[in-house]
């Protein structure tokens, strides 16, 4: 296979050579040989673990502005809200406020926002939600959705 670690024959320091996935398990033989020709070998077991979890996702917009039918279906998509994450962790979804009468609902995993009631403009024409894009690590950002009916 390909080498993923290098040791210094002097020091006996093993170093990774290049990037190495986290929560993968490696195992090392090492080998040492004294100046008389006797060598002794160990395995050496390494486990990446994840670096520290410092940059929330980031939304490709800050503010969207959308345009809903009142006569809109239940279930029907209304925008589709992207965040990614600096370091590649998942991102979930959820409505923080502007919410209030349940008129809708993100897919967490997406960040589909979809009718989940029926709209009427008698109750409201204009919604201001509050969207956060959490990762694993528990950061996270937000960004503004206006929607209009």
């Amino acid at each position: 296979g390909q080498n993923r670690f290098k040791i210094d024959a002097l020091s006996g320091a093993i170093e990774a050579i290049g990037k190495l996935n986290a929560a993968e398990q490696y195992s090392i033989t090492v080998q040492a040989t004294d100046h008389g020709g006797k060598s002794s070998q160990t395995i050496v077991e390494v486990t990446v673990v994840p670096g520290p979890n410092t940059r929330s996702p980031v939304f490709h917009q800050s503010s969207y502005q959308v345009t809903v039918s009142e006569g809109a279906p239940i279930n029907s998509s209304v925008a589709t809200i992207i965040a990614t994450d600096p370091e590649n962790d998942p991102v979930s979804y959820s409505i923080v406020s502007g919410n209030d009468l349940r008129q809708f609902g993100i897919d967490d995993k997406t960040g589909v926002i979809s009718v989940i009631r029926r709209l009427d403009r008698e109750d409201l024409t204009r919604y201001e939600l509050l969207i956060k894009a959490e990762d694993e690590g528990g950061l996270s950002s937000t960004a503004t959705v206006n929607i209009v009916v």
